[in-house]
Order: C-alpha cells, then sequence, then structure tokens
C-alpha cells in the first residue's frame, strides 16, 4: 500500500498534465533537416515577427562549419518585406565591427525565400 501510495503521489494529474496538452505543445518544424546551398538545418534557434533562425551545419565532405542561418517565414512573401529583408543582408554585409556579426553568404531557397548566414560567435549547445 505505502508503494502504491508513493508512485500516486509522483505521477501526474490528468488535469494538471493531459495528454492532449503534452500533444499540443510538440513543436514540429518542417525546415528541420533541409539543406541550404551546403548547410543543413540542425535546429530553430529563435524567430521574430516575421524571420526564424536556426542553427546550420556544413553538410558535405570539404570541411565543417558551424552557421547561423535567418530566413524569412514561409507565408510572408510579400514584395516589400522580401525587400526589407534583402536591404538587411546589404546592410549586415557592408558592416566590419567585432560586435557585429559577420555576413558569410545569403541568397533565396528553392522556394524563393531569402536567407542570409553568419558565423556563430559563440559556442551553441
Amino acid at each position: 500500500m505505502e508503494s502504491l501510495l508513493q508512485h500516486h503521489d509522483q505521477a501526474d494529474s490528468l488535469l494538471e498534465n493531459p495528454p492532449a496538452a503534452r500533444w499540443l505543445s510538440f513543436n514540429f518544424d518542417p525546415l528541420t533537416g533541409k539543406r541550404i546551398g551546403a548547410f543543413k538545418l540542425i535546429r530553430q534557434l529563435g524567430q521574430g515577427g516575421m524571420a526564424v533562425v536556426y542553427l546550420g551545419e556544413r553538410d558535405d565532405e570539404h570541411f565543417r562549419k558551424r552557421v547561423a542561418i535567418k530566413m524569412l517565414r514561409p507565408g510572408f512573401c510579400a514584395a516589400e518585406i522580401i525587400q526589407r529583408f534583402r536591404n538587411e543582408r546589404q546592410t549586415l554585409a557592408a558592416l566590419d565591427h567585432p560586435n557585429i556579426v559577420k555576413l558569410l553568404d545569403g541568397g533565396s531557397t528553392d522556394d524563393g525565400l531569402p536567407y542570409l548566414l553568419w558565423i556563430m560567435w559563440r559556442a551553441c549547445p
């Protein structure tokens, strides 16, 4: 009886942690695992209003390199938003300061979404 009571106290309550809530909190990202150029998207690092940033890793035999890849979210492809993103990319390309990220590359995905890659300046778990 004591063993049952101990397990009962340690168990999740269906009301506090229902199975549906656990299922709904699962964050599936269809872009994780995809390639952009020579880089594979490892996982999402963060997101904002119009863009998402991924941890990327070089996915060929030439060398190993981790980068951050920022791209517009699918659905945010109005001409004005794409132009704003391209302007940001060009601004980063023109800047050279130790406290500003270093732009490594940029382009567009096969779906036409613009992206930019920058060098990870700190270790990322």
